[in-house]
C-alpha cells in the first residue's frame, strides 16, 4: 500500500498552522484570550513562566498572522483566532475522553 503524502502541496496550510501554533505557549496565549480582551500584564499574570520578552514576540507574532489584534481594551482574539480557538475546545473535549499515560 502506498504511504500518503504528508508534506505535500494540499498539506502547505496545515503544516503554516503547525509552526504558528507550535511555538511554546502560543495555544496558552490564545486560550487565555477566548473570553475576553485582556492587557499585556493581565496575561502575563495568567500564564505563569511565561517571560516578558517571549510573551512579547508571541503577542507580535500572533497580530502579524492575523490571530491577534490589539483594541482599546487590550489584545483580542480576531474572527479567524476566535475560529481557531472554536476548533481548540473540540480538542478540549476529546481530551477529556482520553486517559493520559506519563511514561514510566
Amino acid at each position: 500500500m502506498a504511504r500518503p503524502k504528508t508534506d505535500g502541496a494540499d498539506d502547505v496550510h496545515l503544516l503554516e498552522l503547525f509552526e504558528v501554533i507550535g511555538q511554546r505557549w502560543t495555544l496558552r496565549i490564545l486560550w487565555q484570550l477566548r473570553s475576553r480582551p485582556l492587557s499585556y500584564r493581565e496575561i502575563a499574570a495568567e500564564i505563569p513562566g511565561l517571560s516578558t520578552s517571549v510573551l512579547t514576540s508571541r503577542i507580535r507574532h500572533l497580530k502579524s498572522v492575523g490571530l491577534v489584534q490589539h483594541q482599546g481594551a487590550g489584545y483580542e482574539l480576531t474572527p479567524v483566532g476566535t475560529e481557531l480557538i472554536a476548533h481548540v475546545q473540540h480538542l478540549r473535549k476529546w481530551a477529556e475522553g482520553i486517559e493520559f499515560r506519563s511514561e514510566p
